[in-house]
C-alpha cells in the first residue's frame, strides 16, 4: 500500500502531525510573514533598539503605576486605550519600553511597535499591521492556525491595502481563535504597545493606524483589548483623541508634564550617575570631591533640561566618558 502521508508531504514545509490531524501550511507564505512584511527593529526587545533603555530605577514611579492600575481594570471606566503624549524628549517611549518589558516577563505582552522616523520599515505604517500579527501569532498560540489559514488562502494579501491586511491577519484569525477553546497559557487580556505615532509618516497613515486600534478596541472589548499609546501632542492626534470623536470616549488621555515630578524624577536620575562615576571612574573617580558636583550645578542642569529626560541622559553621556576627565558640569546661570 502505497504511504499517502509521505505523497502528501513531500513538497510541504511546516508540517505538524497531532494524532491523526495532519496541518499544512504553505512554507512561502509563512516565511513572507516571518521576513520582508515585518519589521524585526520595531518590537520592543530588538537589537535595533539595544540603545534604547527603560526608565531609570526609581523614577517614573506614579505614572507607570498609574498605567499598571489602568491595565489591571480597564473596566473600572471602560477605557481601553490610554493615550500618553508630551514632548519630544519628555521620557514617553522609555516608559513604554518599561511597560513593554515588565509586561513581557508576565507573558502579557501581546504585541509591540515603536515607530521612529530615521529608521527605515520604522517610520511608515506600511509593515504596522503584518508586524503586529505576526506577535500575535507568537503570543497567542491559538491565533496561528487561522493567521496561516487567511495567508494560505490569499497569497497577495501582503500587497493589499492596510485596512483589508488588518481585517484579514488580524480581526478575523482573532475572532476564530476566540470561538473555540483557548488553552490554558492564553492571557487573560489582550495588550499592545504602540510608541511614536507621530513618527509616523505621512500624517493621514497616523490617523489610519488609530482607526485600526479603535476598531480591534470596539470589536473585542469583553477580553479586553487593550492600547497603550504614546506619541507628541500633534494636531491630527489631538484631533482623533478628541472627545468629539469615537476614540476618545475610549481612551484615557495623559500628558506627561510636571505633575508627575519629572523635575524631581530628572534630579535623581541626575545624582544617581554622578555618584556612579565618582565611584567607578577608572583615572579620577577616587580623586573627586563628596559631593560631585555642587548641588546647585545639579539645580542648573535640571532646569535647563526643562523636564526633557533626553538632555539629562545626553548630557550624562557626555559626562561619563571613560576616556576622558569627568568635567564639572558648570553651565551659565
Amino acid at each position: 500500500m502505497p504511504d499517502f502521508t509521505q505523497s502528501m508531504l513531500s513538497h510541504a514545509h511546516n508540517v505538524q502531525i497531532t494524532k491523526s490531524t495532519i496541518s499544512t501550511v504553505a512554507g512561502n507564505q509563512i516565511n513572507h510573514i516571518h521576513s520582508s512584511s515585518k519589521r524585526h527593529g520595531a518590537l520592543h526587545d530588538a537589537a535595533e533598539r539595544g540603545d534604547q533603555p527603560g526608565c531609570y530605577e526609581n523614577t517614573r514611579v506614579a505614572i507607570l503605576k498609574e498605567i499598571t492600575d489602568w491595565l489591571q481594570d480597564p473596566y473600572a471606566r471602560k477605557k481601553f486605550i490610554y493615550w500618553l503624549y508630551g514632548p519630544a524628549g519628555s521620557g514617553k517611549t522609555s516608559i513604554a519600553q518599561s511597560i513593554a518589558e515588565a509586561l513581557a516577563k508576565l507573558g502579557l505582552l501581546a504585541a509591540s511597535f515603536f515607530f521612529w522616523r530615521s529608521a527605515a520599515g520604522r517610520d511608515t505604517s506600511d509593515h504596522f499591521v503584518t508586524t503586529i500579527a505576526y506577535q500575535l501569532s507568537r503570543n497567542l498560540s491559538a491565533m496561528a492556525d487561522p493567521l496561516y489559514t487567511a495567508i494560505e488562502n490569499d497569497p497577495i494579501i501582503f500587497s493589499k491595502s492596510l485596512a483589508t491586511q488588518f481585517q484579514l491577519l488580524i480581526i478575523n484569525p482573532l475572532k476564530t481563535a476566540l470561538q473555540r477553546p483557548l488553552p490554558r497559557e492564553t492571557p487573560e487580556r489582550i495588550v499592545i504597545i504602540v510608541d511614536g505615532v507621530d513618527e509616523c509618516s505621512p500624517t493621514k497613515s497616523q490617523v489610519e493606524l488609530l482607526g485600526f486600534l479603535r476598531t480591534a478596541v470596539e470589536e473585542f472589548w469583553s477580553i479586553p483589548f487593550l492600547c497603550l499609546v504614546s506619541s507628541r501632542p500633534e494636531y491630527e492626534i489631538r484631533s482623533t483623541f478628541s472627545d468629539s470623536n469615537p476614540l476618545g470616549a475610549l481612551t484615557t488621555k495623559v500628558a506627561l508634564d510636571n505633575n508627575y515630578r519629572t523635575n524631581r524624577d530628572i534630579r535623581f536620575y541626575l545624582v544617581s550617575k554622578f555618584n556612579k562615576i565618582r565611584d567607578e571612574h577608572l583615572q579620577l573617580g577616587s580623586k573627586l570631591p563628596t559631593p560631585w558636583p555642587a548641588d546647585h550645578d545639579v539645580d542648573c542642569i535640571v532646569r535647563k533640561a526643562s523636564g526633557q529626560f533626553i538632555f539629562a541622559a545626553t548630557a550624562m553621556k557626555f559626562i561619563d566618558s571613560p576616556r576622558g576627565d569627568p568635567p564639572c558640569p558648570q553651565t551659565r546661570r
